[in-house]
């Protein structure tokens, strides 16, 4: 329908009607542009004051660092840590959020000596939307117990990032010349743990490296449209009652278009199916946020999916000991893979 098809529409009511439908259309209109406004500006949640971040990045080695693009003229801060399976500061490892309602929580672990150090290579966190690197704090420290170097980076206008907001999707082209740049390929394994919209960044990212040797994805973010209004209906679901359901998906499609993204490229399954590495789905299929819950979708040969409906959608950036099984049998399968196709490429 053309424009002047619907002004002919609305020409057909009495003046007062035309009027309300002309009110209602602008006060749709105005809420998809509240919400686009409000996506476009995360709020950064700060869980830790920062002499606590101090002196703990501290005790674990992890050092500040800042990286820059030759090819796009942008900048990634992130934190490293090496591997740290001797005089660990502590071997348990807990995350905890006071949202002030029932999605608040708190996950802990204990990792036994006969664990420390059993893996190696690098480990690269990709916190998601309103978040930053040091979000990953505790569970970076525990990766750095099994064995692994990490790596967490700011996301694109996300914490210290000057970028604009990448939605995972423009992350990927950053995310792949940094990680080429700064991480070794040619002796160790390189994994991509990506939480809700950093999952698709790690899906986009390792669509851009061949290299890459698996994926865990934590509560996948679903396409954006229906991924902004799960967070409505979960988080704010006293305004997600004032703002209608078809306004706040119009939001997040405009959000998009204003960063030169349509919502189809937001859609991970597309990427998803031409990746060949071993890749852990993990969450809850309550999870208004993630498409986990589309079963179909994951069935692919090289695909893990794990359902633990005690999960949230932001509970699974801490590791629980059902979560660190997850982890150790998913690690162990993986690495058994690595070594088979390597020695299958030998002959």
């Amino acid at each position: 329908m053309s424009p002047s098809d619907g002004q002919n529409h609305i020409e057909r009511y009495p003046p007062v009607k035309q009027l309300v439908i002309i009110s209602v259309l602008m006060l749709l209109s105005g809420c998809s542009r509240m919400v686009a406004d409000r996506i476009e500006s995360p709020a950064q949640l700060i869980h830790y004051e920062q002499a606590t971040l101090d002196e703990m990045y501290s005790q674990w080695g992890v050092t500040s660092k800042t990286w820059c693009s030759a090819k796009l003229e942008l900048c990634i801060p992130y934190r490293e840590g090496a591997p740290k399976i001797h005089d660990l500061p502590s071997k348990s490892f807990s995350v905890s959020r006071d949202f002030g309602n029932q999605f608040s929580f708190l996950k802990e672990v204990t990792i036994d000596d006969d664990v420390i150090g059993s893996f190696s290579g690098t480990v690269v966190l990709l916190h998601g939307y309103g978040a930053k690197k040091e979000s990953w704090m505790a569970t970076g420290f525990y990766f750095q117990a099994l064995g692994f170097r990490v790596i967490e980076p700011d996301m694109m206008g996300q914490g210290e990032s000057s970028a604009p907001l990448g939605f995972g999707v423009k992350d990927g082209a950053l995310l792949a010349e940094f990680i080429n740049s700064e991480v070794s390929f040619a002796d160790e394994p390189v994994y991509l743990v990506g939480h809700s919209m950093g999952a698709l960044a790690a899906v986009k990212t390792a669509r851009k490296l061949d290299l890459i040797s698996g994926l865990i994805l934590l509560a996948p973010m679903d396409r954006f449209d229906r991924a902004t209004l799960g967070v409505a209906h979960t988080f704010k679901p006293g305004l997600s009652k004032l703002v209608p359901d078809d306004s706040i998906r119009a939001g997040a499609k405009l959000a998009l278009r204003r960063a030169g993204l349509s919502v189809e490229q937001t859609d991970m399954f597309t990427d998803l199916k031409a990746l060949k590495v071993p890749i852990l789905s993990y969450g809850s299929d309550k999870d208004l946020v993630s498409n986990i819950h589309l079963q179909e979708k994951w069935s692919l040969p090289n695909v893990t999916r794990v359902v633990n409906d005690k999960e949230t959608h932001m509970s699974v950036i801490g590791v629980s000991d059902t979560e660190h099984q997850v982890f150790m049998n998913w690690f162990t399968a993986t690495e058994l893979f690595q070594k088979a196709n390597y020695a299958a490429s030998q002959y």
